[in-house]
């Protein structure tokens, strides 16, 4: 690589890297002080300084409810958008992620054994009132099966469009079962259940987050210690064993990072669709690497970025309710979905090709 070139492309690293932390300031700060109930941007930092002079409900309003779902938001999505990269690495396809490839619908159904199969509408209230473990337990696992069972597919099948179809196939087959579940279901254990299903970042106050965190943080941080791993796995199984990989291994942490992030995830806030698709392909595009070492961290800012600002268009000012994350995600990265799926032969050149 020339020397304008090398200069050219560490520009535009920088600049995407500090468009994104640009973004995430913002919306943060966003995400506090719009809502359905607007609060002067004052009093915000005067609640977030530990200031007292304030009417209580502000503060209250502030620190128990806007910072904690904020906080929620860049978790869940740098968690998601991360996994969206390792598995599009893992599969080498470029629309893997954990809801089209069934992962997110693997969760759901840990969690719908748990809810719905013990019939018992307080499991849910038990899991709001901060005790998660259980739910995290269930989601994960589901997660790990789902991902488990698309590891065995993708040992036997190269296709990425075979493999997309046998993942789509993998969520109706999980979906089944999540709606048997439903129909044998009392009915208060179904409500919470569908409304669960809606997905929410309102369920994670500093209980949850105590957990949360540090959970995400470890599988982000050995996630990044593994990038240069990963940059052998996305260039094929014979290559990387040729540099000495250990491939199955590899694979393994792979399984274990992603069915620990998105069933955690997806226990807290529900299944959120089309951001571990979206988010890695528009990185791509503003920093023009390939490397996780420098991907693992934009990603994880682009998620947090999307989250947030499908958190501020779920609850605008002006509207009584707020909308379900999941359908504003939905509505967000569909379109971006669409127009993957119609480059598709372009970007599994751009796989194939190891670049």
């Amino acid at each position: 690589m020339s020397l304008i070139a090398e200069h050219t492309a560490s520009k535009r690293l920088v600049l995407a890297s500090a468009f994104l932390l640009l973004a995430l300031v913002g919306l943060f700060a966003a995400d506090l002080l719009l809502g359905t109930v607007g609060i002067p941007a004052k009093v915000v930092w005067s609640a977030l300084l530990g200031g007292r002079e304030m009417e209580e409900k502000y503060r209250i309003l502030i620190l128990e409810s806007r910072l904690p779902r904020a906080i929620t938001a860049i978790l869940g999505g740098a968690a998601l958008a991360t996994c969206g990269l390792l598995m599009q690495t893992f599969f080498r396809n470029p629309v893997a992620g954990p809801y089209i490839l069934g992962i997110s619908s693997g969760a759901s159904l840990g969690v719908a054994l748990l809810l719905l199969g013990q019939g018992s509408a307080g499991l849910l209230a038990h899991w709001a009132s901060g005790a998660a473990p259980g739910v995290v337990m269930a989601a994960s696992g589901g997660a790990a099966l789902t991902m488990g069972a698309m590891l065995l597919l993708a040992t036997r099948v190269r296709d990425p469009a075979t493999l997309l179809v046998f993942g789509l196939m993998m969520g109706s087959f999980t979906g089944a079962l999540v709606s048997l579940l439903q129909y044998q279901a009392d009915a208060a254990s179904l409500r919470d259940f569908v409304y669960w299903t809606f997905g929410s970042l309102d369920h994670t106050h500093w209980q949850e987050l105590g957990l949360l965190a540090p959970l995400l943080g470890g599988c982000f941080g050995l996630g990044w210690l593994l990038s240069g791993r990963f940059d052998l796995l996305a260039l094929g199984d014979d290559y990387a064993r040729s540099m000495g990989l250990a491939v199955n291994f590899t694979r393994a942490i792979a399984i274990v990072l992603t069915a620990l992030m998105a069933g955690a995830v997806t226990a807290y806030c529900g299944p959120i669709s089309f951001i571990g698709v979206a988010v890695p392909h528009a990185v791509r595009a503003l920093s023009g690497r390939t490397s996780h070492l420098v991907l693992w961290p934009l990603c994880a800012l682009g998620g947090a970025v999307l989250l947030l600002a499908c958190d501020l268009i779920s609850r605008m000012p002006g509207m009584d309710a707020t909308l379900p994350i999941n359908a504003v995600t939905a509505l967000v990265g569909a379109p971006a979905v669409a127009a993957i799926v119609w480059r598709m032969r372009r970007i599994s050149s751009f796989f194939q090709s190891g670049a």
